[in-house]
């Protein structure tokens, strides 16, 4: 059914129809028809019925309805609107939703361009970064498949992948021969430990923030950062031994952490900086219980000589993180450090002549990674293109606190949200204020009988909660960052080709 604005815009295309026909029949009937001045109104009157008897009239008064209805018909498409408000006069300020035949129209340019929500990207947008947040089966993965599927189709372009992956969905979609698949259950994971990407001595701290990531709240992270050092300290003297393998020290740091008694610990790290933090038996206890909790899921990977950080430098495939749902509680930690650790590798100092396509489906089944944010602010420079894919807002605020989740929002430019779960009433509101509002001016008629109608401004926003919560599946409200309205529009579901399998059991 039609919102009032459209109705309006389609009640003009019809005129602009008929008065065009009228127009052209009243201008040709002289030509075709003698009409005395003294009777005229009795002779065009006559001559109106002759005019369907006279071929070539009948044929100009065709090809003018054919074409008034073509411009009439583009009139309509671009002015048309989603907007579902009462009908105004016109637009004071803010940007109003459009159709997406005319925001297909804005955004399009010269050049290949990648593409969001199933519309073409801006390229001065293309490294600025994409959110988007929608329930399950509302079509969040047809549209990362239709982004990574644009990502990787310009053959001028040399694009690499970075995926996590729930389920291996895209990894069965876009994998190729050579890319590096990570999942400790899966016969293709590469084997690895955090060992291999310490390359200097403040590595330590980066990737200890990795292992043990930051806690949104106060006292849990005053543990964290206790464990944290109790981690450098142990890396710290692992790696300082000399005659022993990389292999070998990478066994040998979770043994000690892991595996050794409180007294083996203490003495192993005695002189370090995590010893003081050792005396008391019940601190003792929770730090390790932390500790554990972190880096148990390592055990499940094969320990080996790969490396992110070199293949992000020196290799050439793409990069697929992937888990199955029923892994998820052993393998979280493990994948969220993999994860954190691919973006503080992607901060590291090398040149890149390809794009980096950074793609994070259910950020909210990750921790909280601890490097995510810089990545998304600095990773301009190595190319970075980034997209993250929520189920709710609310996700965000329970892993990175109000305040950190409200700057991470803020690092994605662009946004696209589809129908969240009916329960879920936080989301839909905050997009209702992200879409932003809009003052216009309406025609509004007074009480009094014999009242004149009179022009009067409101301000109104421009999407509303429950309209994000009624969506249909497949339908996206979508806003790209500055001066481009918000659309709403229409992805068509598109089957692909399976390259690979999703998982393949050790």
């Amino acid at each position: 059914m039609m919102n009032d604005q459209s109705q309006k815009i389609f009640n003009q295309s019809i005129l602009i129809v008929i008065f065009s026909v009228i127009t052209a029949w009243v201008v040709l009937l002289p030509k075709f028809f003698i009409i005395p001045q003294e009777q005229k109104v009795k002779a065009i009157l006559y001559a109106l019925p002759l005019t369907f008897k006279t071929p070539l009239y009948v044929l100009i008064l065709l090809v003018v309805l054919v074409i008034s209805w073509v411009i009439a018909w583009f009139y309509f498409q671009n002015n048309k609107t989603p907007f579902a408000g009462e009908r105004y006069v016109k637009v004071l300020r803010g940007l109003q939703l459009v159709s997406p035949y005319k925001f297909k129209k804005l955004t399009t340019e010269k050049g290949y361009q990648i593409r969001f929500c199933g519309m073409p990207v801006p390229k001065d947008l293309k490294y600025k970064h994409f959110l988007l947040t929608g329930g399950t089966g509302q079509g969040k993965s047809v549209s990362i498949s239709d982004f990574l599927d644009s990502c990787v189709s310009d053959a001028r372009s040399k694009t690499r992948l970075i995926v996590v992956d729930p389920n291996g969905s895209y990894t069965s979609l876009f994998y190729k021969k050579g890319d590096v698949t990570f999942n400790p259950f899966d016969a293709r994971s590469v084997s690895w430990s955090i060992i291999n990407e310490v390359r200097n001595p403040y590595d330590i701290e980066t990737y200890s923030a990795t292992l043990i990531p930051k806690s949104s709240d106060a006292k849990h992270e005053n543990f964290n950062s206790m464990a944290r050092t109790i981690i450098k300290s142990t890396m710290s003297k692992v790696l300082e031994m000399p005659d022993i393998s990389k292999s070998a020290k990478a066994q040998l740091f979770l043994d000690t952490l892991l595996n050794s008694s409180d007294d083996q610990l203490r003495d192993f790290l005695m002189g370090t900086p995590a010893f003081s933090l050792l005396g008391n038996t019940e601190l003792v206890g929770t730090l390790r219980s932390i500790i554990t909790t972190y880096l148990t899921p390592h055990t499940h990977n094969s320990i080996g000589d790969f490396s992110f950080r070199d293949y992000l430098k020196d290799g050439e495939g793409n990069i697929f993180i992937t888990w199955r749902e029923d892994q998820l509680t052993a393998l979280q930690p493990l994948v969220s450090c993999i994860t954190d650790v691919v973006c503080s590798s992607l901060l590291s100092d090398f040149d890149n002549y390809s794009d980096f396509v950074f793609c994070l489906d259910e950020l909210g089944s990750l921790n909280r990674l601890s490097y995510l944010e810089a990545v998304l602010t600095k990773g301009r420079k190595h190319r970075l293109i980034a997209l993250a894919g929520i189920q709710s807002l609310a996700q965000l605020i329970t892993i990175y606190g109000d305040k950190f989740s409200i700057t991470l929002r803020g690092c994605f430019s662009s946004f696209g949200v589809c129908a969240v779960n009916a329960q879920d009433t936080y989301t839909p509101q905050e997009y209702e204020k992200s879409f932003g509002a809009i003052e216009v001016l309406r025609r509004m008629k007074s009480s009094h009988k014999d009242a004149k109608s009179e022009l009067v401004k409101e301000k109104e926003n421009v999407v509303k909660a429950e309209e994000i919560s009624s969506l249909q599946p497949l339908h996206f409200y979508l806003k790209f960052s500055g001066h481009y309205p918000p659309t709403l529009v229409k992805m068509k579901y598109r089957s692909y080709d399976k390259v690979a399998a999703s998982y393949q059991q050790n």
